[in-house]
């Protein structure tokens, strides 16, 4: 049986958690506010109203974003000929990809049998450390 390691980020409020959006072009709308505007109660309240809706949209993409579901592993230590299990809860089988690797020969990553909807599992072939993106 197989060494294995087991990451598990579903929960985790971490920074490595990465999000990313594209953003629609209302939320891309550059505004600009002069003096002359913040001087009216009314006009102030109009510029903060518009700025709060741009907010929402931006906030919406973020979430809605197919991608923002991804998790990225990052700087994973790997040793040859274990098993890497990265628990990610999405309800399905995962789909990852190597973002960033060093180690003393290209990686051989792959996936093994035992993956299902809650844990990718991959095969380390050769020792180093990893970044993954998995989504």
């Amino acid at each position: 049986m197989k060494a294995s390691t087991l990451i598990d980020m579903a929960n985790n409020a971490d920074p490595t958690k990465a999000k990313v959006s594209t953003l629609g072009s209302k939320a891309a709308k550059k505004a600009k506010v002069e003096e002359k505007d913040v001087t009216s109660p009314k006009k102030l309240a109009e510029i903060v109203t518009a700025m709060q809706l741009q907010l929402d949209e931006l906030s919406d993409a973020l979430t809605s974003s197919p991608i923002a579901s991804g998790t990225l592993f990052d700087n994973v230590p790997c040793d040859s000929g274990v098993l890497l299990r990265l628990r990610h809860n999405f309800g399905r089988r995962a789909r990852w990809s190597v973002t960033n690797w060093s180690g003393a020969a290209a990686h051989g990553f792959y996936e093994d049998a035992a993956s299902d909807a809650t844990t990718l599992v991959l095969v380390v072939a050769v020792s180093g450390y990893v970044s993954l993106w998995v989504t």
